[in-house]
């Protein structure tokens, strides 16, 4: 009998269904599953299903657009978690859900997710760009770890491509003097356009706030060796872009003896 969508069991039954065929996907959540067992707290969130409604979708780039909901309950996030987005009464074709880093603060009163649609998207993609304004979304969430601590005073970010998308609400937070007292040196690395970049500009310099825009792996890895060698471990290494990318960035600093390092493991790619 198959679990009705409105169900709290319904985003179990999704996740069970990934782990149960050999997919590109089943190894994603797999580690999703172990993270939830090391980090619950930042997890319960995910059993929470709430209701978006689409106030408007932007163009990015030539293939990032970004989708801006509104809340008919509001609620509050913090920076750097996600959601795991659904479609309520529309049958998609494949993969039935997404996990997108949150990118606007909750002080902005509407939640932003942003991503990347080429030109032959998955069924999923395809209908987040037909949908309409007032078009009505589910949200499991907000949860995750890759947010900060109490005692986190000095970040060093590193995003590739899209992985800005998980960093855009926290430096609006840090700006806006929400979060106080922490700094953050930001690698932002991209090979076309950078996404944000005309809304970084006008809210930089800031003297909180630092972006560097890089191109090239070894861009990012002779900017994040000065990070390393001006600060070690007393800063808290943020990292967000492909599962390759972060895997390379998390062995080079392991192996430079950094242990304060925090990925973002949930693509909405």
């Amino acid at each position: 009998m198959e679990v009705a969508p409105s169900s709290e069991a319904y985003l179990l039954h999704l996740l069970i269904i990934e782990l149960s065929v050999k997919s590109r996907y089943s190894r994603y959540m797999s580690n999703v599953f172990l993270r939830a067992l090391l980090h619950p707290m930042q997890y319960k969130g995910v059993f929470k299903k709430r209701t978006l409604i689409l106030r408007e979708i932007i163009c990015e780039s030539e293939t990032i657009y970004s989708f801006i909901f509104t809340m008919p309950e509001p609620f509050v996030w913090n920076a750097g978690e996600h959601g795991i987005l659904t479609f309520p009464s529309t049958h998609i074709i494949g993969k039935k859900w997404r996990a997108f880093s949150i990118a606007s603060s909750s002080d902005e009163n509407a939640l932003r997710i942003s991503t990347i649609i080429t030109e032959n998207p998955s069924d999923f993609k395809k209908h987040l760009l037909l949908l309409e304004q007032g078009s009505k979304m589910a949200l499991h969430g907000p949860f995750g770890e890759f947010t900060l601590s109490k005692k986190t005073r000095r970040i060093v970010g590193i995003a590739g491509g899209i992985g800005i998308t998980a960093f855009r609400a926290l430096i609006t937070d840090i700006i806006s003097g929400k979060i106080q007292n922490t700094t953050l040196t930001l690698i932002y690395s991209a090979i076309g356009s950078y996404t944000f970049k005309e809304e970084f500009d006008l809210l930089l310099p800031h003297p909180s706030v630092e972006i560097i825009y890089t191109r090239t792996p070894e861009e990012v890895n002779k900017e994040l060796n000065t990070q390393v060698t001006q600060h070690k471990n007393s800063a808290h290494y943020f990292i967000s872009g492909s599962p390759r990318m972060i895997e390379a960035l998390r062995t080079s600093l392991q192996s430079k003896g950094i242990t304060q390092i925090i990925n973002d493991s949930f693509k909405g790619y």
